[in-house]
């Protein structure tokens, strides 16, 4: 792993998701809401901070999306265990994000695979929008009814996400494409 500052913070991302979730656990509900912001501010950082400082690596364009996916198995993985949200909005986020994070070792160390990783701004949002609805099941029990229209539109976007990766994993495992969008 090149060190360097951006990738620090995303290793620092990861590092955070078991802190977070047992100090949740364990009652600490202020304590835990700052270091998850703390923790989800990362990954607008790092990326900022790999391009403004000239530090943008090969690893850092993987690692990145690692991370991301870290988060969304982590804390919805939890959220899951203690039944806070829905579960079809929580098997869909698990699915698409377990599967994205499973092919990266499939392509790089399995089918020696190069590629790049460049994620659409649609994808952008959608990971944003993902990790704001975090905060809901742990930080405010009684959310609102009309929320459940955004987790719709939340599943449908993951949805779409994980039906439109699926031909272009094919696409770089058949040496027809090197690029993840």
């Amino acid at each position: 792993m090149p060190i360097n500052i951006p990738n620090l913070l995303t290793l620092l991302r990861i590092f955070l998701i078991p802190a977070i979730i047992i100090l949740h656990a364990q009652g600490f509900i202020k304590s835990s809401f700052v270091i998850l912001c703390l923790g989800l501010l990362t990954d607008f950082f790092d990326g900022h901070l790999a391009r403004k400082l000239n530090q943008e690596t090969h690893f850092g364009a993987i690692f990145d999306p690692i991370a991301d996916k870290f988060v969304a198995l982590g804390f919805y993985g939890y959220i899951f265990a203690y039944d806070l949200a829905p579960w079809w909005l929580l098997a869909i986020i698990l699915v698409r994000n377990f599967s994205q994070l499973m092919c990266i070792p499939i392509l790089v160390w399995w089918l020696k695979k190069s590629f790049k990783v460049k994620p659409t701004m649609f994808a952008k949002w959608v990971t944003a929008i993902s990790d704001i609805f975090i905060f809901v099941p742990l930080y405010f029990s009684n959310y609102l009814p009309t929320i459940e229209i955004l987790l719709v539109v939340l599943a449908i976007a993951e949805f779409y996400i994980f039906i439109t990766y699926v031909p272009r994993l094919y696409q770089i495992a058949t040496d027809k494409h090197d690029t993840f969008t």
